[in-house]
């Protein structure tokens, strides 16, 4: 015989199985927005950190050798300092080095956070090759220091007058090379490259107005140093363009950090939501 009440123990079977799977589908998509937004103020700290990184250099170095004035000092100025604080020297350039590296893989999460294309689009192959040629060449530039300037410094120690002629030649000569190298074309000409693409660069995807306005402004203050190749540079030309991009980079650090937006690639078209928050 027929149980009369099997029908609706399937009906409240498959209520509840229904709603057991509306329940996890649900708690599934939270889960995944919160990865995203996890995503999201990871890449925003870790834009932010970078920006300020350089902190540490200008407050270890400047103490101790007063740089970055001391890139324009002479060896018998510069040299007796490398001995005296030996120490804090070394622990300030390798800093140094690490926020110049560190440039690469923040300038890759602003370009693909601005562009939402992918990482086979035009604009953001190009900005990484001028990105990853920016960290190059600045840790090139940075590396004249760790591994020429100290053994120059020790033979200055004990160097006679004739020697220390050579060494000062050396000095100034690595110091040049080094410094048009790491300075005009790593700090400068290439990252400006790189925010130029970043923000006038056009992939389909909508930039906020203050974003291209801003960014624009650091990239023409970037530029500054490189008048010093057409004869008429100035001595706030570094200071100047390190501000700028430092403000840039850690206010977009922090519009990342607050945004709700996805990290993965997604066609504007379908994500209209996406670029009103930029």
């Amino acid at each position: 015989m027929p149980d009369p009440n099997s029908n609706g123990a399937h009906v409240a079977f498959d209520t509840d199985t229904n709603g057991s799977r509306g329940s996890t589908n649900s708690s599934q998509t939270a889960a995944g927005a919160r990865r995203r937004s996890m995503s999201a103020k990871t890449r925003g700290l870790v834009v932010m950190t970078q920006s300020l990184l350089l902190v540490v250099p200008l407050l270890i170095l400047g103490a101790a050798i007063d740089w970055p004035a001391s890139l324009d000092e002479p060896a018998s100025v510069v040299l007796p300092r490398i001995i005296e604080n030996e120490g804090a020297v070394r622990f300030g350039y390798l800093v140094y080095l690490a926020y110049s590296v560190m440039f690469l893989p923040v300038a890759v999460i602003i370009t693909r956070w601005l562009h939402r294309t992918g990482d086979a689009h035009p604009v953001v192959l190009i900005a990484t090759g001028m990105a990853a040629a920016s960290a190059a060449l600045r840790a090139i530039g940075i590396i004249r220091w760790l591994a020429a300037m100290f053994p120059m410094a020790e033979r200055w120690e004990t160097a006679d007058a004739d020697t220390r002629t050579i060494l000062e030649l050396q000095f100034d000569t690595a110091n040049d090379y080094g410094g048009a190298i790491g300075e005009l074309l790593g700090v400068s000409l290439f990252a400006a490259a790189w925010l130029a693409v970043t923000v006038l660069g056009r992939s389909g995807t909508p930039i906020k107005t203050w974003i291209i306005a801003s960014g624009t402004a650091a990239f023409a203050l970037l530029l500054l140093p490189l008048t010093e190749l057409a004869g008429f540079g100035f001595d706030l030309a570094i200071t100047l363009s390190g501000v700028a991009i430092t403000v840039w980079l850690f206010v977009i650090g922090m519009a990342i950090f607050r945004s709700p937006e996805r990290l993965d690639p997604t066609p504007p078209a379908e994500a209209p939501y996406e670029t009103s928050d930029r």
